[in-house]
């Protein structure tokens, strides 16, 4: 017999019961109803056949909209699902958190174990306790991920900061989307795209009296490098291959270090 789930009145009358009531919305699509006892708000799924089997996935309670508009969230929300699998999305949904963990997995085998701990570092520190860490792949928006933005934003840091943090969250959903966990990339493309410009030169200085105690407090055997690196000179040159005669007094001036290997030079700022 058919059920009309579309109908506040029919769903009132139907027996609770763990088995869920199915309205047919196409061929081999379904929504689904279940309500286990009486005075409940009841549960909404839906299940699709591939030809083979049937995939089901439930959609909730939906109790915010009015009663009478549930039938048709229910249904959005299906149809929805449907179109990520005709795109070769996967029946298997995925939260972010487990698209990161899934990408931390991936860069073991894939990159190396120092790159899989970055990562894992990046995001215990930003998603994992993020509002969006449990947000389903395919119910990923662009307003929630421009809400994660300014999370991190606010936190502090510079934006080439954050343009690394967003990187790695950027990859992990990408491989989501490579292996069709998700059908597209409209949530991030634009929201995690990286700052212009926000990688310039750092220049950090240590005052004069503390290179001295930096060198002076260095192992007798790596003064000379330490003195290369945090001591400020007219000219000193640091070689890769040989030892070198490093000047002396501490003036100040122009750090320039020539690696003779390549036979190229590299200039770095210091403080007066």
């Amino acid at each position: 017999m058919a059920v009309h789930l579309d109908r506040v009145e029919a769903r009132a009358k139907l027996a609770p019961r763990r088995e869920p009531y199915w309205h047919r919305l196409a061929k081999s699509r379904y929504l689904g109803f279940r309500r286990m006892s009486k005075g409940a708000y009841g549960t909404w799924l839906v299940r699709v056949y591939d030809g083979q089997k049937f995939h089901q996935k439930p959609l909730g309670e939906l109790a915010t909209p009015l009663e009478k508009d549930r039938f048709d969230v229910a249904k959005a929300a299906a149809e929805e699902w449907f179109a990520h699998l005709g795109l070769g999305g996967s029946v298997k949904s995925a939260t972010v958190e487990e698209a990161c963990r899934a990408y931390v997995e991936e860069l073991k085998i894939e990159n190396s174990e120092a790159a899989s701990v970055d990562a894992a570092g990046r995001f215990r520190r930003l998603v994992y306790g993020d509002p969006i860490a449990k947000i389903e792949l395919p119910k990923l928006t662009a307003t929630q991920m421009a809400g994660w933005k300014k999370r991190v934003l606010a936190r502090g840091g510079s934006r080439g900061s954050y343009n690394r943090n967003a990187t790695a969250l950027r990859a992990a959903l990408n491989l989501a989307l490579k292996r069709r966990v998700v059908s597209s990339d409209h949530a991030w493309v634009d929201e995690l795209a990286p700052f212009e410009n926000a990688d310039g030169r750092r220049e950090l200085y240590l005052p004069l009296r503390s290179r001295r105690k930096l060198v002076g407090n260095a192992a007798k055997e790596a003064q000379s490098l330490v003195r290369a690196f945090a001591q400020s000179c007219k000219e000193a040159v640091v070689c890769r291959q040989a030892p070198c005669q490093l000047p002396n007094p501490l003036d100040g001036g122009q750090l320039r270090t020539v690696w003779r290997q390549e036979q190229q030079a590299e200039h770095f700022a210091i403080s007066p």
